[in-house]
């Protein structure tokens, strides 16, 4: 029974064509450069393989059999189909290699680490195949990352974005989870068990420069005395052990582990979804960037 093709039959039917198409195996020595019993060898080879014959040849000369025939339309066929593979291929190698210009990307602070490795990897395969391609990439806050989006001087947004506009198209990449922070040195530090209201009340907290989802954080600090636009400097904030404040577990965990924040309330903890965002995602070079980072066919 017939369970797969390998490179040999494809081999074989290729003499087994040409034998078709010069109506004989002596005719199709030249074109195929063998010798009339190495053609005969592999048109037998397919016939045990296939379990009926291909072709009658003798004194009456050479025909095709019924099922020959079928073979032989189908041989025609994968023929087809193999070169519109080969001209994909032409096409892709002439887009990789002509294919230039300009990739603007703007990335919010501190991304989780297996969404940089995600970024990394796709910037990768993105020169290994458009060398021509110049990706120019910063940090900007989620406003500014929609508002140049919005302006048409940015390609590609990759963060985290509170509200969605309708002018701009979001792709979810990866829900990263939010927890409370305080330092070594904060006098919630050392409670085994944590009152709402002096969390919530009692205790200086340091906001984020942006705004977020109210339905998503769970909890509204009155001492809202101080506000870091970057990661970097909320943190700072909660080491110095005035405030208390949001970090996300997967950037906190370092310094969790050297003793210099802990987390508090984790039933006050969230996640917020990061997205891949863009105004023109039918753009050439930003339509091949999103099915890389998005891993889409």
């Amino acid at each position: 029974m017939l369970n797969k093709l390998n490179y040999r039959d494809l081999r074989a039917l290729y003499v087994f064509t040409v034998v078709a198409d010069c109506k004989g195996v002596s005719a199709a020595q030249t074109i195929l450069d063998m010798a009339q019993p190495a053609i005969s060898n592999q048109l037998k080879y397919l016939e045990d393989k296939f379990g009926f014959t291909l072709c009658l040849r003798g004194r009456s000369g050479f025909s095709l059999t019924k099922e020959g025939e079928e073979v032989y339309s189908a041989c025609l066929q994968l023929a087809g189909d193999l070169d519109q593979f080969y001209q994909e291929i032409l096409q892709i190698q002439k887009v990789s290699s002509t294919l230039s210009g300009e990739l603007n990307i703007a990335l919010i602070d501190e991304l989780p680490l297996i969404l940089k490795k995600q970024i990394s990897n796709t910037i990768a395969r993105f020169y290994q195949e458009y060398p021509l391609v110049a990706l120019n990439i910063e940090i900007l806050s989620p406003h500014e990352i929609e508002s140049r989006i919005l302006n048409n001087r940015l390609d590609i947004g990759i963060g985290y974005f509170s509200q969605q506009l309708k002018e701009i198209l979001y792709k979810q990449l990866i829900d990263e989870r939010q927890q409370i922070y305080c330092s070594q040195a904060h006098p919630l530090a050392i409670k085994d068990k944590i009152d709402v209201e002096e969390l919530l009340h009692h205790h200086s907290w340091v906001r984020r420069g942006y705004n977020l989802d109210p339905e998503i954080v769970p909890i509204r600090p009155s001492k809202l005395t101080a506000t870091a636009k970057q990661m970097e400097t909320t943190l700072l904030f909660i080491m110095a052990g005035t405030h208390l404040g949001y970090l996300p577990v997967d950037y906190a965990t370092p310094y969790v582990k050297e003793g210099v924040i802990i987390p508090i309330s984790e039933e006050f903890s969230y996640s917020v979804s990061h997205h891949l965002i863009t105004k023109n995602p039918n753009s050439p070079l930003i339509k091949i960037f999103m099915k890389k980072l998005l891993l889409l066919p």
